[in-house]
């Protein structure tokens, strides 16, 4: 019994956080569901403090698709030796239904892709209302997201996040955000990343990155990349796509302006454009034919995951004008991009379209990429492509591609297909090109007793240094002593300090004193090393900023104080405004002022623009003010109004006119969606700048395409009427295929 008042009745599931039971609430004679946190997260005052905190904040969030928040308190376990450690708990509302960890488990090839789009537009509106009232989530998973029978989603657990903010990590970290998994402060934009996360597991079944291993900080960090879904999963779609890349952005402010943002860009998705015949009438028009053949190809991909049939027309339609074009280099080019595309979907297709590539490096390079391809959901059959390949450095790195998809969930065949590459790598008459080969085989061999012993064996010194650099860092999760062994093997003085910040910046999710000791480390190693010292001064900012700040300026890192600055910025706006005016550079204190002020937006709007509003540069305030309006949009569209309008104003006063005419229509593409005459007019006005400017370094053409690409979204006729309007020939062939692919999304 909890408090006197809540009943345990059955164990529903246990996590990183804790256990969740099932309960009953004696007092309203209700049921309930129980969070019961484990102890240890209990020890530290302050993680106790702002759970309360962050609990009594959800518990004021009212939305249909938000568990509700009862209660939250203490409860003392008394135990046999004498001691009676507290526990704290939170009570939510019972729901009846599944959660999506559940049905995944059920169908581990993925859940429908449409069912998905739908269950997480809804997530999107519950974090959209919850950040609006200043509430993180913080541990956003399908574990978390609970299916009720009616099809309502419901986002569970808020109130835990706390828990993270000083570096203990909840649950998977498979689906945090690269900012938590280095134990930095976070915001609302952790959250955005979980749901991309959240996403490609669930459209795929697979997580982002290997999920049951230390290595997931390391993945995240080293620059690992997923690869879009519809790799895995040919019936994603390619705007599914670019939805998860964007949210799975590293960097915090490269990520979507909010939850309701992302909530629009699902229900979006999911089908194939209206406007796909507007896409092709443009795409036919185009004279040049390598430009038509590469539109074509970019329409048949975006409709490739919704109408395969259509879509295998229009590939064939660009394969057919790729043989028109009288340039080899060029024919080769655009026939590779279109067996990609085709490789998606029907491999051996794809592979007659690859070896008609008449230029030979270009078509064994078309042959082992689509193997990568082909490899996310026909292993058997990528691996008959990549043994095909005549070329053993190229075979080499399609079955390296190939063992590094399987490694997902049949290591045994992976550690095959490796040995099979490194064998096939061996063979390789360049030493250049051997070591290359051996080089990416290290970097995706899941043992790293084995990427160790096969990164000592590149011959090139170079390369040996960065094989040895990524196994010491793909190590640091499960062993950072082994870790730390391999860095200081590393001869290079510039690429052994960096693997140590790399290391200390994987630990400290878990480890806070042991990282800052690494980075320290890493420190010493780089002070006559400029570029690995800048490297280690961005690893540093989120735990120890003052140093880091220090430490860039005396070097003159103006570019890592700015980062620095926005680091601090997620919790403390004055003192990040401090650190960013200590740059005395213009350009550069305008920079930091303006991701200072962006990253506040999130939470204190008001504070934002007064921050953004200081920005001396115009070209910089414009864009600061235009990025608080897409921030604040999600819940409060009056104010985004304000800023835009404000951003407009400012813009005009930009000296340099192709700057001011950029910033009008980058701030046309973001009000026309609300406002389509305003965003018309702003488009318009950029125009007219960049028709009357000066154009000694003939960036006119450059502009108009711009221009043309940002217009397509909401006016194609408009957008096509400015591509033509390039007196260029392939200027504007180029921006009417670009726009083609615009009007097709």
């Amino acid at each position: 019994m909890l408090a006197g008042r809540y009943r345990l009745d059955a164990l529903a599931g246990r996590g990183g956080t804790g256990e969740t039971w099932l309960g009953f609430d004696r007092d309203l004679r209700r049921r309930v569901a129980v969070k019961l946190l484990r102890a240890g997260a209990t020890l530290d005052e302050g993680v106790a403090e702002r759970f309360r905190s962050e609990g009594e904040a959800a518990a004021r969030l009212n939305h249909r698709n938000i568990a509700a928040v009862y209660d939250l308190g203490e409860h003392r376990e008394a135990r046999g030796d004498g001691s009676a450690p507290v526990r704290l708990f939170l009570v939510q509302e019972y729901l009846d239904g599944r959660d999506l960890k559940t049905l995944l488990d059920e169908r581990p090839g993925g859940l429908p892709v449409k069912d998905v789009l739908d269950y997480m537009a809804q997530a999107c509106d519950a974090l959209a209302a919850a950040h609006g009232a200043g509430v993180v989530h913080g541990n956003v998973t399908p574990a978390n997201l609970m299916l009720l029978a009616d099809g309502t989603i419901k986002v569970c657990d808020f109130g835990t996040a706390g828990l993270t903010r000083t570096g203990f990590q909840p649950g998977t970290p498979a689906y945090l955000a690269p900012e938590q998994l280095k134990g930095w402060r976070f915001d609302y934009r952790a959250d955005l990343y979980a749901v991309g996360a959240t996403l490609h597991h669930l459209i795929t079944g697979l997580t982002v990155f290997p999920a049951d291993d230390g290595r997931v900080p390391a993945h995240s960090m080293a620059g690992g990349n997923p690869g879009p879904p519809s790799r895995l999963r040919p019936g994603a779609g390619a705007d599914v796509d670019r939805i998860v890349a964007a949210l799975l952005a590293s960097e915090p402010l490269e990520r979507p302006a909010g939850a309701a943002q992302t909530a629009a860009a699902l229900r979006a998705a999911g089908s194939l454009s209206r406007r796909l015949p507007e896409a092709e009438r443009i795409a036919r028009t185009i004279t040049d034919p390598a430009f038509r053949a590469s539109a074509l190809r970019e329409i048949g991909a975006e409709a490739a995951g919704y109408d395969w049939k259509r879509a295998h027309g229009l590939l064939a339609e660009a394969e057919r004008d790729a043989r028109t074009v009288t340039s080899h280099s060029a024919q080769a080019d655009v026939l590779r991009r279109i067996a990609e595309v085709v490789a998606g979907h029907d491999p051996k297709e794809a592979e007659r379209i690859a070896r008609t590539i008449t230029d030979p490096p270009t078509q064994v390079w078309a042959l082992g990429r689509m193997a990568g391809v082909v490899a996310g959901y026909d292993p058997k059959e990528a691996e008959r492509i990549a043994r095909a390949i005549t070329d053993p450095a190229f075979r080499a790195s399609a079955l390296a591609a190939i063992g590094a998809a399987v490694a997902r969930y049949d290591r045994k065949r992976a550690h095959t297909l490796l040995a099979e590459a490194e064998l096939v790598a061996g063979t390789v008459g360049d030493p250049a090109r051997r070591s290359e080969a051996m080089q990416e085989i290290a970097a995706v061999v899941y043992d790293q007793a084995e990427a160790e012993r096969i990164a000592r064996g590149v011959a090139d010194p170079e390369r040996r240094r960065w094989a040895l650099w990524r196994a010491a860092v793909m190590t640091a999760g499960e062993n950072p002593v082994e870790a730390e062994r391999i860095a200081r093997t590393i001869t290079d003085t510039a690429i052994r300090a960096w693997a140590l910040g790399m290391i200390g910046a994987v630990v400290a999710g878990r480890d806070r004193d042991r990282a800052l000791k690494v980075l320290a480390k890493a420190v010493r190693v780089a002070q006559a090393q400029p570029r690995a010292l800048e490297s280690i001064t961005g690893v540093m900012a989120g735990h120890d900023p003052a140093e880091s700040a220090r430490i860039a300026r005396t070097w003159g890192f103006t570019a890592q104080v700015c980062r620095v600055a926005a680091v601090v910025a997620v919790y403390d706006p004055a003192e990040a405004e401090r650190i960013a005016r200590t740059i005395n550079e213009p350009p550069h204190l305008a920079e930091a002022l303006r991701r200072v002020a962006v990253t506040v937006a999130g939470y204190d709007v008001a504070e934002a623009g007064r921050i953004a509003r200081t920005v001396g540069d115009p070209l910089f305030r414009a864009r600061a003010l235009r990025e608080i309006g897409a921030v604040v949009a999600g819940h409060d569209r009056d104010r985004a109004d304000a800023f835009l309008s404000e951003a407009a104003d400012v813009a005009h006063g930009i000296e340099i006119p192709l700057d001011r005419a950029r910033a009008l229509w980058k701030i046309g593409a973001v009000v026309a969606g609300q406002d389509r005459g305003l965003g018309h007019t702003l488009f318009r006005q950029a125009e007219h700048i960049v028709r009357t400017m000066a154009d000694p370094h003939g960036r006119q053409g450059w502009a108009l395409r711009s221009i043309a690409e940002a217009v397509a979204d909401h006016d194609p006729v408009e957008a096509e009427r400015i591509a033509r309007s390039i007196p260029d020939p392939s200027g504007q062939a180029g921006a009417l295929a670009a726009v083609a692919a615009v009007v097709a999304r």
